[in-house]
């Protein structure tokens, strides 16, 4: 593969050369982070440095009217629930009902008392244990009562095993694409 030969442009902030890959030509305009804050405080510096706590704010001490505050209100319904670009179909009351749940309550004593208030990591004995699912809860629905799918864990193997679990969805999601 052959290699681009990257262009010389000059930072607006410092005018020294930097270079860049020549799709950036148009585009970069400051050879550092620091080039690039220093001159958005020099271009506004009111902007940067007014304070705007306490008695300074410009709405200190003012009340909002019930019209400003159902505009508000209006205003957030647009971003909200079902019309967030976040939204996920509503899986929180779905997962909270899952987890407070008689039957998720009595798997979690019975895999505590099933390895005997023990983590199954480090062997700590007692302590702040956590009922952990070995197949991720969100991935394995069918499993998610079930005993077997089940280990105790302390909470400091507990974040470990998760992040780690993490670490190998993100890998297979890479290379199933």
């Amino acid at each position: 593969m052959k290699r681009v030969e990257k262009v010389i442009i000059i930072c607006w902030f410092c005018k020294k050369d930097f270079k860049v890959h020549p799709y950036r030509q148009s585009t970069a305009r400051f050879c550092n982070f620091s080039c690039h804050g220093k001159y958005r405080v020099a271009q506004r510096p009111d902007r940067f440095f007014r304070d705007k706590h306490g008695e300074n704010h410009p709405m200190w001490g003012k009340k909002l009217t019930l019209e400003w505050r159902r505009k508000i209100s209006l205003n957030h319904a647009n971003v909200s629930g079902i019309n967030s670009p976040t939204w996920k179909g509503g899986l929180t009351p779905i997962n909270e009902k899952i987890r407070k749940s008689l039957e998720y309550e009595e798997w979690r004593k019975v895999v505590f008392e099933r390895d005997n208030y023990t983590c199954q990591h480090c062997g700590e004995i007692g302590g702040y244990l956590q009922a952990d699912h070995i197949k991720p809860f969100a991935l394995f629905s069918k499993l998610r009562l079930d005993i077997s799918n089940g280990q105790t864990l302390c909470k400091k193997c507990h974040v470990i095993k998760t992040s780690q679990d993490m670490i190998l969805m993100r890998r297979e999601s890479i290379l199933w694409r």
